[in-house]
């Protein structure tokens, strides 16, 4: 199954070289298909009875701070920035989302993905191997992704990377940018 989990970030890789140079619209269903992939991949390897913990009310706690992390996961996502723009239309320009979670890391969705998985790797048994493969996995991606695909499709991707740091989260200017003070800078 960890091969399936591969396969999703995978998409994610093509889905991000379409958005960057191919603009394929037919190719828009490689983001979706990558979540589903990834998905089934860490549903199919986790298991409560593997976990590496058997007390149930510090599991009920450290799957809940999982679903927390889902939820931020996408959040930061799907409901940041019009999600249309950004997984609909491959190749259109759209404006750096500065708000929010991205105003105090540019790639928030690292660190839920990983709280995500570690919380299953611990309550419910993922595989350390899987936990640790997706982590360096979304690290290259999101590596791609600040480097070559998003300062060419996000407008003042540059100056916003000279503000906000690309994975270890400054708090002292949370969520405080908007596209104006951006430009300003």
């Amino acid at each position: 199954m960890v091969y399936l989990g591969c396969a999703a970030f995978l998409a994610f890789f093509w889905g991000d070289i379409n958005d960057w140079k191919l603009h394929q619209k037919w190719l828009s269903w490689l983001f979706p298909a990558g979540v589903v992939l990834l998905a089934i991949s860490v549903i199919a390897q986790s298991s409560i009875s593997k976990g590496l913990i058997h007390v149930l009310w510090i599991q009920i706690l450290v799957l809940g701070f999982g679903a927390f992390s889902l939820w931020m996961l996408i959040k930061c996502l799907f409901f940041s920035f019009p999600a249309k723009d950004a997984y609909i239309e491959p190749g259109k320009t759209r404006a750096v989302c500065t708000d929010g979670q991205y105003g105090i890391c540019r790639h928030p969705g690292v660190w839920w993905l990983f709280f995500l998985m570690l919380s299953l790797n611990i309550a419910a048994g993922l595989p350390l191997s899987s936990l640790m493969i997706y982590t360096v996995l979304n690290l290259l991606l999101v590596l791609f992704e600040d480097r070559i695909v998003f300062p060419s499709v996000l407008s003042g991707y540059v100056q916003y990377c000279r503000k906000v740091p690309m994975l270890v989260p400054c708090f002292n200017h949370a969520g405080m940018h908007s596209e104006q003070e951006m430009e300003k800078k």
